[in-house]
């Protein structure tokens, strides 16, 4: 049976939060929510995602994290690159979302958007993300999944509002995997 070590322990996210043992990356005397956004903002630049011919989004999100449970408010930033082509149109994305308790993730995956009803389109979509606690709800685990359904309204080719659910788990590859549900309103605009 083949076995892999522990998610933080072969990426040490938790910035600021060294382990001598185990820690592979580790930015001393920076804070976590900077650090993390200058990691967004380093994938966002240097990503070949960006240089798409069609059309890239923002997404800007705001809700409830855990929102079945004991709900904190969530905001939410979403960087989606137009449409792969040659990848039956899926949508390549990254963001990096907080909630109301300090806890943050940072996360990258695909969306696929179905048209329907003129105006009307619905996404699924899914992520692998890093999930700092902060003190806040324990996830079992640093690294884990986010999957989720999104109905939007095209206000034109440019902009879309929509409503979403998020799952946010690690897919028990923890021993503990108590998993939240986000539920988000979301603006999107073409860059």
């Amino acid at each position: 049976m083949l076995t892999f070590p522990a998610p933080q322990k072969l990426l040490r996210m938790r910035l600021g939060r060294p382990d001598s043992d185990t820690s592979v990356f580790f930015i001393s005397g920076l804070n976590n929510k900077l650090a993390t956004l200058t990691l967004v903002a380093f994938c966002l630049t240097t990503s070949s995602l960006a240089l798409a011919e069609q059309s890239s989004a923002i997404a800007i999100s705001v809700g409830e994290f855990d929102a079945f449970d004991d709900a904190v408010s969530e905001v939410g930033i979403e960087y989606r690159a137009a449409p792969l082509e040659s990848m039956y149109d899926l949508i390549p994305a990254v963001g990096l979302a907080a909630n109301s308790d300090d806890a943050y993730w940072l996360y990258g995956g695909v969306r696929y958007d179905f048209q329907f009803s003129g105006s009307w389109v619905l996404t699924p979509h899914i992520a692998v993300a890093l999930y700092e606690d902060n003190g806040a709800k324990k996830m079992g685990s640093t690294f884990q999944f986010r999957s989720g359904l999104e109905v939007a309204y095209k206000f034109s080719e440019s902009s879309r509002l929509g409503v979403g659910v998020n799952h946010l788990s690690n897919g028990s590859f923890a021993d503990e995997n108590p998993g939240a549900d986000s539920l988000v309103i979301s603006y999107s605009f073409a860059l």
